[in-house]
């Protein structure tokens, strides 16, 4: 009997006449009765027990939403909460002010709902720290080019200097300060006499 969307040539079709679990036809994959079994397992199938034994399984699951959670929740409602806690199906929420804590409690089956995928069934808050990495994070992804002269005040600087790979590391030190907006320079124009 041949299997149904398994191709295989005349003398493979002979062999799933008859169910066995020794045979070997391709890439080591077993055929169990009359359906094929090949012994390759998910790396989640294989991690989550021993998450479970070690007692992470929560820790593991927060860290997952802390990374989500720009994507989880649009952008006033995340930058105002913050998970800090994973307990058991329940969820502990910072939230920096009492208008927002007062607001969220309102739109707590929402939060539940769209957390449930990592076992989320209930949600407390409090008041305290919400965290602003992510945001950070952001901002640091929208970092802009240098001008002309930024670049020329850059070389300038390091071309004093005479080992070569101080003067690089010294150099792109320089250019990410100014970069990032946190270093300002004052490009004094050098009037020609």
């Amino acid at each position: 009997m041949f299997v149904p969307g398994v191709f295989a040539p005349g003398w493979l079709k002979r062999q799933f006449s008859e169910p066995r679990t020794t045979f070997l036809p391709y890439n080591n994959a077993l055929v169990r009765g009359r359906a094929w079994w090949c012994g390759v397992k998910r790396a989640d199938s294989l991690i989550s027990p021993v998450i479970r034994e070690l007692g992470i399984e929560d820790s593991v699951k927060l860290a997952e939403i802390k990374n989500t959670w720009h994507n989880l929740f649009n952008k006033p409602l995340s930058y105002h909460m913050s998970p800090f806690k994973l307990s058991d199906g329940e969820i502990f929420l910072n939230v920096d002010s009492p208008v927002w804590l007062q607001e969220l409690n309102f739109y707590k089956e929402e939060l539940i709902r769209k957390m449930s995928s990592y076992g989320v069934r209930a949600v407390r808050f409090r008041l305290g720290r919400v965290s602003k990495k992510s945001e950070i994070r952001s901002q640091k992804s929208e970092v802009r080019g240098l001008t002309h002269e930024e670049l020329s005040y850059v070389e300038e600087t390091v071309s004093q200097i005479g080992d070569d790979a101080l003067k690089g590391a010294v150099k792109m030190a320089i250019e990410k300060a100014i970069a990032s907006g946190k270093t300002k320079i004052s490009l004094k124009v050098k009037s020609k006499k």
